[in-house]
């Protein structure tokens, strides 16, 4: 389980990925893809552990301080809760917040209940409907000629994966299941290099920015930008 940031960049992010993240032609990035992770304290009352830590890319300050609760409940369930602030100058909007988790189920399937079948995001979803639907993951990796950002599911409630993992919320999230890591779709400039890691990997996320289209047209509009100064998210995983 991580807590990130980084999502792989589209082609309409070509223009911001310079900012977001270290590559071998800039140094003046925010680092979001070598995130380093700073626990200051832990402590444990009840059944609730909390955290807290910051965020930061690799060499640079922190560009998050956070608490985060985790509550187990004898049902088996965990309830995360994490608020956040972010300093005051980033070098641009976040691509995304939320968890990543690793499930050791290869090519898993699962149900969910948001807005599908197909890929939808905050700027990109009026092609879809909320609804219940079931998928595999498989089938959720969109082939665009330059391996990218794809499948998220947008305003979702509830996530089963048929391996065991369920999550849900009283509130939304968005959430991605692929057979491939964000890092592996960043490092691949053709569909042939991209490599599986062998595993099921699942984003819950507080929020993704939008696509929007600077590959030929504006910069993303403010209003589907991660660019909030505080965060607080929460929901259930069992």
């Amino acid at each position: 389980v991580r807590l990130t940031v980084h999502r792989a960049p589209t082609d309409n992010d070509r223009r911001i990925k310079g900012k977001w993240n270290l590559y071998d032609d800039n140094q003046s990035a925010e680092n979001f893809n070598r995130l380093f992770s700073k626990v200051y304290a832990c402590s444990i009352s009840g059944n609730t552990i909390t955290v807290t830590g910051s965020l930061s890319g690799i060499a640079r300050t922190p560009f998050l301080r956070y608490e985060a609760q985790y509550t187990f409940y004898q049902n088996g369930e965990v309830r995360i809760v994490i608020n956040g602030r972010f300093k005051d100058k980033i070098a641009s909007f976040l691509p995304r917040f939320g968890f990543e988790f690793t499930s050791p189920v290869p090519n898993d399937s699962f149900a969910y209940f948001g807005y599908g079948k197909e890929e939808s995001y905050c700027d990109m979803h009026y092609h879809t409907k909320m609804g219940l639907y079931e998928s595999r993951t498989s089938d959720e990796y969109v082939p665009y000629p330059m391996p990218q950002e794809h499948g998220n599911h947008y305003h979702s409630k509830w996530l089963k994966m048929d391996g065991g993992l369920e999550f849900s919320s009283d509130g939304y999230f968005d959430f991605n299941v692929s057979e491939y890591t964000s890092e592996a779709l960043d490092q691949a400039k053709h569909t042939n290099e991209l490599k599986k890691n062998g595993f099921t990997n699942i984003r819950i996320d507080y929020k993704v920015s939008g696509l929007g289209s600077a590959s030929c047209g504006p910069e993303l509009m403010d209003g589907y930008r991660l660019s909030e100064k505080e965060i607080h998210f929460s929901f259930i995983m069992k």
